[in-house]
């Protein structure tokens, strides 16, 4: 491939579309893998602190589906040969937070 058309193929609305893409990817990644560990933990605190039947069998159902989805990513991931950074492996402040409270 010549240079004028490598050059065209980087501005091209295909190449941007495709980081556009990639941006989007990550940032799903992030958000999914962070919201089902705010949910995991967040669960894993009522059934500690609750002695309401209903909230705990709730809270067992919240962190088997959240615990299925975290492990649906991490196969998406490596599937995809995707970086596995992106997936979340602590609470950011946000969410920290929002569990100290």
């Amino acid at each position: 491939m010549g240079a004028c058309a490598a050059v065209a193929l980087m501005f091209s609305p295909a190449a941007h579309a495709a980081e556009d893409a990639s941006a989007l990817t990550k940032t799903f990644l992030e958000k999914a893998s962070m919201s089902d560990m705010f949910e995991i933990q967040s669960s894993q605190m009522a059934l500690e602190k609750s002695e309401n039947a209903d909230i705990k069998q709730f809270a067992q159902q919240l962190i088997a589906d959240h615990t299925k989805t975290s492990q649906q990513l991490k196969s998406i991931v490596a599937a995809e040969n995707l970086d596995a950074d992106l997936l979340a492996d602590e609470l950011d402040e946000k969410h920290e937070g929002i569990l100290e409270n």
